[in-house]
């Protein structure tokens, strides 16, 4: 039992980037690039969609604002049906309240955030969220002192 959960520990957590702009991507890589994560990205909504139901994900990163057919919104709603065990942080550089309030209410959408806010102290608080930080080998990040 004890060797289960060692061996579930050392798993590197497990990540569907889905996201258009290959920029984007390098810089979500880079910022998780030191800990225990392997990022499979999805550049398209088919891949995005194939991916997720065919694999286990611990968690989903997606891009609402996609050129592809249906927007981000539409992609999340797909990506529930084809998994609808996956948790999925959805994050827009479009702050507008539409595209916020239809990424919120889109199945199986846990976490919202800014584009902008994507850093390593979010990416810490989003594992700390799934319970995904330990296995990321990510230090918790303590709360300032008043």
């Amino acid at each position: 039992m004890a060797q289960k959960f060692v061996d579930s520990v050392c798993q590197p957590v497990r990540i569907l980037l889905v996201e258009d702009n290959c920029g984007d991507r390098d810089i979500i890589r880079a910022l998780l690039d030191k800990y225990n994560v392997k990022i499979e990205e999805a550049g398209d909504r088919l891949t995005a969609i194939e991916k997720a139901a065919g694999s286990t994900y611990d968690l989903a990163l997606v891009d609402m604002r996609l050129p592809w057919e249906g927007n981000g919104v539409s992609v999340v709603r797909q990506l529930h049906e084809a998994n609808p065990t996956l948790p999925i942080c959805a994050y827009s550089g479009d702050l507008n309240g539409d595209i916020v309030s239809r990424a919120v209410e889109a199945a199986g959408v846990i976490a919202f955030a800014p584009k902008m806010s994507l850093s390593h102290r979010y990416l810490v608080q989003l594992f700390n969220i799934f319970n995904l930080a330990a296995r990321a080998g990510m230090k918790p990040i303590l709360p300032a002192h008043a």
